[in-house]
Parts: C-alpha cells; structure tokens; sequence
C-alpha cells in the first residue's frame, strides 16, 4: 500500500497601515492561495473581524495572522505593523494692540505643515476666520487651531489682542484779542511724549497743527 502525504503549507500575505486622526481605524488586508483559507488574527486593538480576511484595528503595534488550509489542516503565520501617525503641526501666533488710530489690526499664524488650514475664534474677527491672517476689532483673547490635512491633526494656539485707547492729558489756553493785539497764540500743552496738536476754531491765522497757533477772531 502507499500512503501519500499532503503537508504544504498555505501562502499568506498581509499588509497593515497607519493610524492618524482623520482615520483613527483602518482594516488590514490578508490573502492565501488556497479557496476557502480560514483566517484568525491576534494583536493589541483588534476591534472586530479577527477570524476574516480582514480585521479592524485602533491602536499601533503588530498583528499575526494565522492562515490554515481547509484541506489539510496546515497553518502558515504572516507579521505586520501598525504605526500610527498623531502629530500636529506646530504653529506660532503674533497678537497686536487696537488703538484709537488703529481700530482694526491683523493677527498672524504661521504653520511649517504643507497646507495646513487654520480657522480663528475669538471675539471680533471681522473677517478672514479662515486664513493665517485675519482683522480684528475687539480686545481680547484669541485661538487659531491649524490642521495638517495628511494625517487630520490639529493643534490649537492662543494669542491676546490689547488695547490702548486711553486718552492724553492735555490742557490749553486762551486769551484775549484787544486793539493793540488783534492777534494772539493759544497754548497747548501735554505730558505724552511727542504728542500731535491739531486746531480749530473760527480765526485760525497759523499753526493749526502746533501746539501754538495764531488766532485772529474771539470763540471757541
């Protein structure tokens, strides 16, 4: 009598993949030459699926795939990797500060992530939300989340918006217009540091823009 042997052992491949946060799951794919191939998977985050072809998996690490033969019992294993891919982008902020001569000013955002989207909250944001560089109105604190559009990871910075509107400590002084002084100079005067005067009034001869003009009519 002769007796036969049948111990070939299936072909299996298998592949796996990376995790980010715009797929926080992802399926692995296995294949064997024989129809029928049953297929049982192992590793650290199997979520379902580990008796398919196919398992679906949420955390890094590495996966075994045991495939067996339905005709002769005999297994073959495959390895394979799951990375995963979690990073932000680093993005940097300037802020700015309103004043009565600049009521509207930009922020900045600046991103090294190839085509990162960025998108601005924060009390008033005329416009451009949507942009590294938005106008705002308002005092007050900021935040811009950047997202790397590869893996779906966002970061989220913050940047403060001041306000300077309060107003200089000035005086002036008048005077009196007589027959033998038809004209005068006003005074004006500040503590500011380089602070701009500018008149006006009903006989303004010169000066309009100093701190002393030359006036040539009574009021106001």
């Amino acid at each position: 009598a002769i007796v036969n042997e049948n111990k070939t052992l299936p072909v299996v491949t298998a592949s796996g993949g990376v995790l980010t946060c715009l797929h926080p799951e992802l399926r692995l794919s296995s294949s064997s030459s024989p129809p029928g191939t049953k297929f049982t998977w192992s590793g650290p985050g199997i979520v379902s699926g580990a008796d398919t072809a196919s398992p679906l998996v949420n955390k890094p690490g590495q996966y075994m795939v045991t495939a067996q033969d339905p005709v002769n019992g005999c297994s073959a294993m495959a390895a394979v990797t799951v990375s995963e891919n979690l990073t932000g982008p680093v993005v940097n902020v300037t802020g700015a500060t309103l004043t009565c001569d600049k009521r509207e000013m930009p922020l900045h955002a600046s991103c090294a992530t190839a085509a990162a989207t960025f998108r601005w909250n924060g009390p008033g944001i005329d416009r451009g939300a949507e942009t590294d560089s938005p106008l705002v109105n308002v005092a007050g604190v900021y935040s811009v989340t950047a997202t790397d559009p590869a893996n779906g990871c966002a970061t989220t910075a913050f940047v403060t918006v001041d306000e300077n509107k309060q107003a200089l400590d000035a005086t002036a002084e008048g005077g009196t217009l007589t027959w033998a002084n038809p004209q005068i100079s006003l005074r004006a005067s500040s503590a500011t540091a380089g602070a701009h005067f500018h008149w006006n009034g009903p006989g303004l001869v010169t000066g309009a823009d100093t701190a002393t003009p030359t006036v040539n009519l009574a009021g106001t």
